[in-house]
Parts: C-alpha cells; sequence; structure tokens
C-alpha cells in the first residue's frame, strides 16, 4: 500500500473572532501608500456584535482539512504547558489527528480576527519558540506551514527527509515571509510551493505578470508552484504548463481561513492520486466551504462532500496563461 502519511508543521492558535456591523468601521485609502486601511473612532468602545472562539493556525488548519480527507496526519507543533493545552489536543485527537509530536512550552498563540464587510483583520501574537526542541518524525510527505522565529533551525532535517525520499509543501506565513532570505533555499526542495498574490508581490517581484511569477517560482526549484488570488481564483504551474482556475462562487461570512482551506485540498487530492487540475478544483470547493462559515476550519469538507459539490461545479474553467 502507498505511504500517504504526512507530518505537517506550524503553528497554532487560539483564534477569537469578532464580528463588526458595518456603521462601526470605515474603509480608507492611504494616499500614500495607496493601502487601503480600516478605521475606527480613537479612544472610542466599539460595540462587537458576535463573539465566536475557535481553534486554528495555519498548522492545525490544514492538518483538520487532511484528516476529513482520511489521510493519516502528524501535527508537529506547540501548545501551553497549561491545563487550557487540554482542549486543544482533544479537539485534534476528535480530528483524528496524531498528537506526539506536539510540544508543551510557554503560551499557545493567540489571534483576535476582526470580521467586517467580508474581509477579516489579524491581531495575532506568537510565542517565542525553541524550534529545536520539536522531534520530527519523517513521513512521505511533509506540510511546512506558517511559523515564527527559530523555525529556520528546522531546515537542514527537513532537506534531509527529502533526500530520503520525503516530499515537502511549503506555505509560509508572515514571518518566514519577511525572512525569505533565509527559507529561500528550501524551494528547490519544495514539490508543492504556494503564495497568496500578494505574498507573490512582495518576495517575488514582477506584480503586473503572474505567469513571470509562476515561471520565478518553478526557477527556485518547486515541482509546482501555486499563487492563489481571492475571489480571481487560483493560478499555477508545473513544467512549462501555466494555468488559471476561476473561483467557486459561493457566500462569504468569514474569510479567515481560507488559504489554508485550500491548499490542503489541493494537497490532499494530490496524494489520493488526482491530476493538478482536479486538485486545484477540490481547493476551490473547500475554500468556498469554509469561507461561508466562521472560523477557519468549520467548513472543511470529507472527500465525498467535495466530490458531490463538484458534480454541480460546473462554473470552475481551466484557462491557459
Amino acid at each position: 500500500m502507498e505511504d500517504k502519511s504526512i507530518l505537517v508543521i506550524g503553528d497554532v492558535a487560539k483564534d477569537t473572532v469578532l464580528e463588526l456591523s458595518e456603521q462601526e468601521a470605515c474603509l480608507t485609502k492611504n494616499l500614500r501608500s495607496k493601502d487601503r486601511e480600516i478605521c475606527f473612532e480613537y479612544g472610542e468602545k466599539i460595540p462587537v456584535e458576535t463573539i465566536r472562539n475557535y481553534f486554528g493556525g495555519g498548522a492545525l488548519n490544514v492538518s483538520v482539512g487532511l484528516a476529513k480527507l482520511g489521510l493519516p496526519v502528524k501535527i508537529a507543533t506547540f501548545i501551553s504547558d497549561g491545563s487550557s493545552s487540554d482542549e486543544i489536543i482533544d479537539f485534534l485527537k476528535i480530528n483524528k489527528i496524531d498528537t506526539k509530536s506536539i510540544v508543551k512550552n510557554g503560551f499557545t498563540n493567540q489571534s483576535t480576527i476582526l470580521v467586517w464587510e467580508k474581509e477579516r483583520t489579524i491581531f495575532s501574537y506568537h510565542e517565542p519558540r525553541d524550534y529545536s526542541k520539536m522531534k520530527l518524525e519523517k513521513t512521505q510527505w511533509i506540510y511546512l506551514a506558517s511559523a515564527a522565529k527559530g523555525s529556520e533551525s528546522l531546515k537542514n532535517e527537513l532537506i534531509s527527509f527529502v533526500r530520503s525520499g520525503s516530499r515537502l509543501v511549503f506555505n509560509p506565513g508572515s514571518w518566514e515571509l519577511q525572512n525569505f532570505d533565509i527559507f529561500s533555499s528550501l524551494i528547490k526542495h519544495c514539490s508543492i510551493f504556494i503564495l497568496n498574490k500578494d505574498e507573490a508581490d512582495e518576495i517575488i517581484s514582477d506584480k503586473e505578470d503572474i505567469k513571470k511569477q509562476l515561471q520565478k517560482m518553478l526557477i527556485l526549484g518547486t515541482k509546482i508552484a501555486i499563487i492563489t488570488d481571492g475571489a480571481n481564483g487560483a493560478y499555477f504551474a508545473a513544467q512549462d504548463q501555466y494555468s488559471h482556475m476561476n473561483s467557486f462562487a459561493g457566500k462569504v461570512v468569514d474569510p479567515t481561513g481560507a488559504g489554508d482551506s485550500f491548499a490542503c485540498a489541493v494537497l490532499g487530492s494530490i496524494i489520493l492520486g488526482k491530476s493538478l487540475e482536479e486538485s486545484v478544483k477540490w481547493g476551490m470547493v473547500n475554500s468556498a466551504s469554509v469561507v461561508g462559515s466562521y472560523g477557519a476550519n468549520a467548513g472543511l469538507l470529507k472527500q465525498n462532500e467535495i466530490e458531490n459539490y463538484l458534480k454541480d461545479a460546473k462554473s470552475l474553467k481551466l484557462s491557459k496563461i
């Protein structure tokens, strides 16, 4: 039987989602930087319509998504060494995720997510970590998700795993992107390298030419390059084939977790033997389901649920770029 084991490495968090009413904020545009900015009245109390608490973080979201597809998943992460960590362990075990590689140390990361006008703004706290304390187990697939300062200490071990037969997927988070020069040498060992459009603009350049961005990602050495672009769909490339898939239309309630849900479904589909094109369709459907629910992982779909969605997904179209 083919080995489908996956180790997901990265950070988890406790998420508090605050939904604001339309009149409690406004959107402006910075005339100098051209960035859009959400504004509140300074020094005031801002009413919140709803408050919800979830577990999140890239590693947790991806682990849950892969496990929902029936794949054997292990997670390597950090949580607090207090009693509150038992809730996260229980949540992961309920979702059939192997938790033996979790390190209990310090505090669990925290995120407060403001949802306003179908977009989210995230305030995140990442506890400093000593990633050398992680005891990684070699698996057939390794997914490196968002991780904080110190995660560069894992590079040599990850490269060693790839050289001995593992396949690496890299979907970097904020700190890894801000220090991409440290992590860029990992790309030549990647089977799949995933960025969103803003991230590609930040570290790859050629903002106006997504095909060139994909080309540069392939030149860095990854076998498959993917750039997601929100409602505009996703762009992907392998060898000399460059393609675009439009997004799967659906109601947007909370966009938190859109990227993680897309990435885990693409990877899961590839592991299950689907083509890259079909796998991107899986990603689109999974992402649409997640953003239609509150929280980053409540809407994650099982394999049969994705397949049922795809029977009616006539709107998903592939085009060459």
